[in-house]
């Protein structure tokens, strides 16, 4: 039985490298039921319900390779990517670094305490990991990953060189063409961008990097959505409490204005400036819902690989 359940979840892990979750998942199931104590199946079960963004499921499957397998980095590298999923950063880091402390010398366990690192904006401790982990092994999720933080860092130049040297490597992975169509953006050609994400999307309709570039992109095609789009973006940076913040005291400038011009003698230019602010809020109200539709309709166009 232990061998069957071992090609079941080869079968899975082939699955999951194509993006068909949904057979992963079908297949991980018809294995735990062989062996319901296999915590490789329950650790790749995870990666894949996490692929589909259910997490709370997730949880339950990483929960459960740990209690069977607490000695596999493996088991931890999974809690800790449901952990970063769940906002859980302070779990994720204890993760991680469990993972790397049982092998050090693991490239994906250097890369996923670096992207840890990275969601916790810490930059500069981010990139030496993926210095440590480039001098391991040259790979494509290494070279994407630091091509990323360069691009978010404003170094075009290294960013494309990395994206250049994983396309080499492996030319037929979503994120690795999501990182090139976004270093294209960033240098103006917008139609070879969309090239590369509808690409990418071909590959894995689900990659959240290629949906986003493509998002970025018909953004861009609009000067009233990519102010909005723009808009949104900073404002997200600042955190749910800081944004708060900033649009009570948007919203407190407005009234003081309004009142101000009103008792200067300018009843008008009050009105016009309420007609502002209302069509400033249904702006930022409606936005994402016509960004949505945007993006939807530019990937109701793309043609599957018959095998996701």
């Amino acid at each position: 039985m232990s061998q069957n359940v071992d090609h079941l979840v080869l079968l899975a892990g082939r699955a999951m490298a194509t993006g068909n979750h949904s057979g992963a998942i079908e297949t991980l199931r018809d294995a735990l039921t062989q062996d319901p104590e296999h915590a490789s199946a329950h650790t790749l079960l995870a990666y894949a319900l996490l692929g589909q963004g259910r997490i709370h499921a997730a949880r339950f499957e990483a929960d459960a390779a740990l209690r069977l397998a607490p000695e596999l980095d493996d088991c931890h590298r999974v809690s800790g990517y449901v952990a970063i999923s769940e906002a859980d950063l302070v779990r994720a880091r204890r993760d991680f670094l469990a993972a790397v402390e049982l092998d050090p010398r693991s490239t994906e366990n250097l890369l996923g305490l670096a992207r840890l690192l990275d969601v916790c904006d810490e930059p500069v401790e981010a990139l030496a990991l993926v210095e440590k982990a480039l001098e391991i092994e040259v790979e494509p999720a290494s070279l994407v990953l630091r091509g990323g933080m360069h691009l978010e860092a404003g170094r075009l130049a290294e960013a494309e060189e990395d994206a250049r040297r994983a396309l080499a490597l492996q030319p037929e992975d979503a994120a690795t063409l999501a990182l090139m169509g976004q270093v294209l953006l960033r240098g103006g050609d917008r139609e070879a961008a969309r090239e590369f994400a509808l690409w990418a999307l071909q590959i894995d309709a689900t990659d959240q990097d290629a949906l986003s570039l493509l998002a970025n992109i018909k953004m861009r095609e609009s000067w009233l959505m990519g102010l909005w789009f723009r808009w949104n973006v900073w404002i997200s940076r600042l955190g749910t409490e800081r944004a708060v913040l900033v649009l009570l005291a948007a919203f407190v400038v407005y009234w003081v204005a309004r009142l101000a011009i009103r008792d200067l003698g300018y009843p008008g230019a009050a009105q016009m400036l309420t007609y502002a602010w209302l069509i400033f809020a249904l702006y930022t109200w409606v936005g994402g819902a016509i960004r949505d539709r945007i993006v939807e309709k530019e990937v109701a166009r793309v043609r599957l690989r018959p095998n996701f």
